[in-house]
């Protein structure tokens, strides 16, 4: 979840808006009774980066990410215990 933090802070600081369609088809690798490895091919092509005025942020077009994540059961609540998402071309 840190990652996700510090994505959202950084644009917010840069006062740049994501718009657009993220594509998931997520898949698990492993699978516990509260645990799960899950991996995912994000295609972010369509999802992209904008200033404040409606412009783009910067000409570099979205692309496919690799996404490797592990959530545990706790509480009765799945949430997010490692998250990793590569750059554009990993996948």
């Amino acid at each position: 979840m840190e990652l996700l933090r510090y994505m959202m802070a950084r644009d917010r600081r840069k006062d740049v808006v994501t718009k657009g369609h993220l594509r998931l088809d997520t898949a698990v690798e492993n699978s516990e009774a509260t645990k799960m490895v899950l991996r995912d091919c994000a295609d972010a092509t369509d999802w992209l980066h904008y200033t404040s005025e409606g412009k783009l942020e910067d000409h570099v077009p979205g692309g496919h990410h690799r996404i490797d994540a592990t959530v545990r059961q706790q509480g009765g609540v799945w949430r997010v215990e490692r998250l990793h998402i590569g750059p554009v071309g990993t996948c």
